[in-house]
């Protein structure tokens, strides 16, 4: 017979119902901005409905220009990302510190606005620090390995449940086996995405004016490979090729050379082919998500935030229950 003992005891955080609410407070704001951002461009669509009154593509060599001619002469564009009716861009200062602009249509021409402090910005914060400087990655972290540490002890939990034919809460138990193996992947996954950020490129530098414009870069990866482009990274002074990445099914990523514009070569897996961070990314859903992903990541958080809830709430209940 099963014995659930160490599983019991991990999943109840020991005993003390405030370890589970606790974790509550950690995991559930980093669940729900995940929710969020999974299916933000249908929130863009009713927060921001002027976005999608403009007929036409927005043109992003425009963009470039004007955030080129209102942004500080030392700020660099980092990436550009394809949004529902927007195209945003990250840069990065002198100083190292990342700033986004975003690029909407207006009249026959484009128009440039920070959105470093908009609300998608802050529920990205959230998701990746808690919105929490210097310790704030940290907790997150801390967050995702309660969470693997919860779906483990949950899935032993459950298979010892079916063994003695328990059916107490097998809502909760049914619910956390749909959900575990998604949100095992996305726990694991996070936790490498934390420290990516500026040492992705070794420190790189992105280039200041490169020679290609973006539609002739786009126009080139896209005759290697069908799909919509999700993503432009720029070329930087270790890496002087375009990295753009490709929605369709799976994420595919092509890179291109600055000085001629031709396409060099295409990979299966986004954000650098086999390299763990590549594949981590792959599986977060970060970028090229099609919108059945969307909707798995956005249900996964879900079931995050209602198993984790009900849990603390039971932690609570089984630690106050008089014993005997």
């Amino acid at each position: 017979m099963p014995r659930p003992g160490v599983a019991r005891r991990l999943h109840r955080g020991g005993g003390a119902g405030w370890i589970g609410w606790l974790l509550a407070v950690l995991i559930v704001p980093v669940a729900l901005s995940g929710t969020l951002l999974a299916v933000w461009p249908a929130v863009e669509r009713v927060a921001y409905p002027t976005r999608f009154a403009a007929t036409g593509a927005i043109d992003p060599d425009a963009c470039v220009t004007a955030l080129h001619a209102g942004a500080a002469p030392d700020r660099r564009i980092v990436a550009m990302e394809h949004g529902a009716g927007v195209l945003r861009f990250t840069t990065r200062g002198a100083d190292g510190a990342d700033r986004l602009f975003a690029c909407t249509a207006r009249g026959a021409g484009v128009s440039v606005a920070d959105a470093t402090h908009g609300a998608e910005a802050w529920v990205r914060r959230v998701h990746a620090a808690l919105a929490v400087p210097w310790v704030g990655r940290g907790l997150v972290a801390a967050a995702g390995l309660a969470l693997i540490g919860l779906a483990l002890s949950g899935l032993a939990l459950w298979g010892v449940a079916v063994f003695r034919g328990s059916d107490g809460w097998a809502w909760h138990r049914w619910l956390g086996l749909a959900a575990a193996l998604p949100v095992l992947a996305m726990a694991a996954s996070g936790l490498p995405l934390l420290w990516r950020g500026a040492a992705a490129d070794g420190g790189a530098a992105p280039l200041a004016h490169p020679a290609q414009p973006l539609r002739i870069v786009e126009a080139h990866a896209l005759a290697l490979t069908s799909g919509t482009v999700a993503r432009v990274a720029w070329p930087t002074r270790r890496s002087p090729d375009w990295l753009v990445t490709i929605a369709a099914g799976t994420a595919r990523q092509v890179k291109v050379a600055d000085d001629t514009g031709g396409a060099l070569a295409a990979v299966a897996r986004s954000d650098g082919g086999g390299t763990g961070e590549g594949v981590a990314a792959s599986l977060h859903g970060v970028r090229g998500t099609g919108w059945w992903r969307r909707m798995l990541l956005a249900l996964t958080g879900l079931a995050v935030v209602v198993l984790v809830a009900t849990g603390s709430g039971r932690r609570t209940i089984h630690t106050r229950k008089p014993s005997g």
